[in-house]
């Protein structure tokens, strides 16, 4: 997958503009990039938008620091995006899904059940260290530097597993502080 700045300067060098002067780039060519994408490349209404959104905002910063006059990024009309129908998982997809990843990537099984219970994003599941898991307490503490939020730390209670049940209870100081998600 190419970043955006690769794709444009991809295509500044297939259409031999790129040796020209800024100055010389201009909404015309603006718009042929934009329909090269939305028809050659074939990209989505958010991936336009992107695209658009990084160009403009690069021409914005080239026309403050006197490169260009005019922005030519900044008639290019916005594509209008669809919202995907998505669904939750049945009982049964979940219970499929659960079986299947618990059998043959035990690891990740691991992490789905800490994110899933314990409300750790997956960023945060990267980050997380051995040395975040309280293992006498049975808590889980995330330090600000790998938190979202940033507060001084987090606080999770960890899982604690019967043979019976599976329970998950939350630091109340921590959801009382209006930190829930």
């Amino acid at each position: 997958e190419m970043c955006i700045r690769d794709s444009f300067t991809a295509w500044l060098q297939a259409e031999k503009m790129l040796d020209w002067p800024v100055m010389r780039f201009g909404k015309k060519e603006a718009m042929a990039f934009m329909d090269y994408l939305h028809l050659r490349r074939r990209v989505g209404a958010t991936t336009y938008n992107n695209y658009q959104t990084v160009l403009r905002v690069l021409f914005n910063e080239l026309r403050t620091r006197d490169f260009i006059q005019a922005n030519p990024f900044a008639q290019v009309p916005k594509k209008k995006s669809t919202q995907k129908l998505r669904r939750n998982f049945s009982l049964e997809e979940r219970r499929t899904v659960a079986a299947w990843i618990s059998q043959e990537h035990p690891m990740l099984f691991l992490g789905v059940l800490l994110s899933y219970y314990c409300f750790i994003r997956p960023i945060e599941l990267r980050k997380m260290q051995f040395l975040c898991i309280d293992l006498t307490g049975g808590c889980i503490r995330l330090p600000a530097a790998i938190t979202k939020t940033r507060p001084a730390s987090l606080v999770f209670s960890a899982i604690r597993s019967t043979k019976s049940q599976t329970r998950v209870s939350v630091d109340a100081d921590h959801w009382s502080r209006g930190n829930a998600r």
